[in-house]
């Protein structure tokens, strides 16, 4: 009986230590920002972890100057550059100048067959990314996309939270992309 009881003492000790422990969420993630909380403030590599995590296929590239990271569709060369009239999706976080801190956040998209779509999902994208950082954010981008849809303006900007949103759809007509950008 003794030899038993040790026995099972021996197993669930074994069990225990081999258990995983639980996976705490990055630093910067923080599910549930207060309204009074500022701007979320993340490093550019924690910035684009996040977006990793989300578009694991995408390409990433840096700018020369190290001002900027981009992310590409896998069938986009990483050097191509924006021609007017022609599709278009990107992902761009930008950095302060002298820190490794993000400044903004860029999403680009020109879909040549849908004004519409391109607006969807430049706003979508965007909140899908903040969706994983600051839980505030998401709802102002979705107000931001309901009142350019319903104004006569392709423009249109909020500040909230510490960051400034903008929405721009101006120049769709000349070939260029619909716009979403966050900035602090």
């Amino acid at each position: 009986m003794k030899n038993l009881i040790t026995i099972a003492g021996f197993l669930l000790l074994a069990g225990c230590s081999t258990q995983k422990q639980p996976q705490s969420e990055p630093p910067y993630v923080k599910q549930n920002y207060s309204e009074s909380d500022p701007a979320a403030k993340l490093s550019v590599s924690q910035f684009a972890g996040v977006v990793k995590s989300i578009y694991p296929a995408y390409q990433i590239s840096h700018s020369n100057d190290g001002s900027e990271v981009k992310f590409l569709p896998n069938d986009v060369k990483a050097d191509t550059k924006f021609m007017p009239n022609n599709n278009w999706y990107s992902i761009k976080i930008i950095k302060e100048p002298n820190t490794e801190n993000w400044k903004g956040l860029i999403v680009e998209v020109f879909n040549k067959g849908s004004f519409g779509e391109s607006k969807a999902v430049a706003a979508k994208d965007c909140q899908k990314i903040f969706g994983n950082i600051d839980n505030r954010v998401p709802a102002v981008l979705y107000d931001l996309e309901n009142r350019l849809n319903q104004s006569p303006n392709a423009s249109i900007s909020n500040r909230q939270y510490g960051y400034t949103f903008h929405l721009d759809a101006s120049h769709y007509n000349q070939g260029y992309p619909v716009t979403c950008m966050v900035s602090n």
